[in-house]
């Protein structure tokens, strides 16, 4: 497995922790910080950003176990060094899957792993709405005619267009790389009875 992946994975995981403003708030209660400085904290945290910088700033400690991922977050750099009287960290366990992707094994956090954007995926989006728009506009009579011009099977551009129709927020996700691990475009265009519903395409993919 990629040892940019495992980055990847603790970086977002990272971010999902230290935005959790109740966890952050406990922590910071039970470690005896004034009440007044605690909004400060908070606010610190909505400016933290991904990278290696983000590990060195806040990352503790990880443990990569069977079932899950045991990370840790130091708050020291978010409270002035004359407030702390002792470290103050915030752990948490994600629970975590191993699946294979082609011949690499990927880390699967719920039912997503690490931001993957599939161009392959967001071309044939692009071309579904493309077709869409060209039945719809009248530039192209018939089905036929796009598998002619563009020298492929009507099957494969009936196939095709039932990507115009998935849900924005599904389509957003593909788009930013948060799809579920399994949805590509093979998978996505195998499935003829895609259900036009967006809550049912929702739960089908794997969205829910």
């Amino acid at each position: 497995m990629p040892g940019q992946e495992i980055e990847q994975t603790i970086v977002r995981l990272a971010l999902q922790l230290i935005q959790d403003r109740s966890a952050i708030t406990s922590a910071l209660q039970q470690s005896g910080i004034p009440a007044h400085l605690i909004p400060d904290v908070l606010h610190a945290t909505k400016y933290q950003t991904g990278g290696t910088n983000l590990i060195d700033r806040l990352v503790q400690r990880v443990e990569l176990q069977q079932d899950g991922i045991l990370l840790t977050l130091s708050l020291a750099s978010l409270i002035p060094n004359d407030i702390a009287s002792a470290p103050i960290a915030i752990t948490r366990e994600f629970p975590m899957q191993m699946k294979r992707r082609g011949v690499e094994m990927c880390l699967v956090i719920g039912n997503t792993g690490p931001a993957r954007i599939d161009q392959t995926l967001i071309k044939s989006i692009v071309r579904a709405h493309k077709w869409l728009n060209d039945l719809t506009s009248g530039r192209a009579k018939k089905v036929a005619e796009i598998a002619s011009r563009e020298g492929v099977d009507k099957s494969y551009v009936n196939r095709v267009l039932y990507l115009a129709f998935l849900a924005p927020d599904i389509t957003e996700a593909i788009i930013t790389g948060r799809q579920p691990v399994n949805l590509n475009v093979n998978t996505l265009t195998k499935n003829f009875d895609l259900p036009l519903d967006w809550a049912e395409q929702r739960r089908f993919l794997g969205f829910s």
